[in-house]
């Protein structure tokens, strides 16, 4: 994954931002966590992705979101 952030980054203008989601560095994971983790890993299972699941997902985590210090 940073490898292609790198990539996206150095050569196609994007901007990058890495989030520490629940479950990882030691954050728990709340029922509500687990449910849309479920929903996501069954649909991309089947083949298909739920974007309004990813989107939901992330955009709860994002508002807590604080800068690491450098």
């Amino acid at each position: 994954m940073v490898g292609r952030a790198d990539l996206l980054v150095a050569n196609r203008g994007f901007h990058a931002v890495a989030i520490d989601a629940p479950g990882h560095g030691g954050r728990p994971r709340t029922a509500v966590d687990e449910r849309e983790i479920d929903t996501l890993r069954r649909t991309m299972a089947a083949g298909r992705f739920e974007a309004d699941s990813a989107v939901r997902f992330f955009a709860r985590h994002l508002g807590g979101a604080v800068p690491s210090p450098a």
